[in-house]
């Protein structure tokens, strides 16, 4: 019973993931990135957005959901395509999140930035077409969990 309700938590919360990436992608980067320095104002004033809150919660409670439907279904080894959804997203998500995205985005999004206007556009629009390929990832990612569903355990 356990092992289900891991499972299917951690595929309703990688369903959330999803359609946040997707949200992004359609309503929030392409404004941003349109125009930089102009197109900020988003991200400026004392009404901001501030979607870290989301990305940082979400982050973690899937990990340790992917962590807990692991450990609850070890024992399946049919079911062993979460350990491959966890890998994934920590490989080719997180780690490049962590280690070029995140940085390159505050770098991008800071309104007092002394880049020039023509260079903040191109750097805007590469960092745009790259997070579509990490967002094609991550929805791709929730392959391995939807066949872990179908396994009966």
């Amino acid at each position: 019973m356990m092992a289900a309700v891991t499972l299917y938590t951690a595929v309703a919360l990688w369903g959330i993931l999803c359609g946040a990436v997707v949200y992004e992608h359609l309503a929030i980067i392409p404004v941003w990135a349109s125009h930089p320095p102009e197109s900020l104002s988003m991200w400026k004033g004392p009404y901001r957005i501030m979607p870290q809150r989301f990305w940082i919660v979400i982050h973690h409670v899937i990990i340790v959901m992917i962590l807990a439907a692991v450990a609850t279904n070890w024992n399946n080894v049919a079911r062993n395509p979460i350990a491959l959804t966890g890998a994934g997203y920590v490989l080719a998500v997180l780690v490049p999140t962590a280690i070029w995205f995140v940085p390159r985005l505050l770098r991008l999004t800071d309104p007092d930035n002394d880049m020039p206007a023509d260079v903040w556009r191109r750097r805007s629009k590469l960092w745009e077409r790259l997070s579509l390929v990490r967002g094609a990832v991550v929805i791709a990612l929730i392959i391995p969990l939807l066949v872990a569903v179908e396994v009966r355990a």
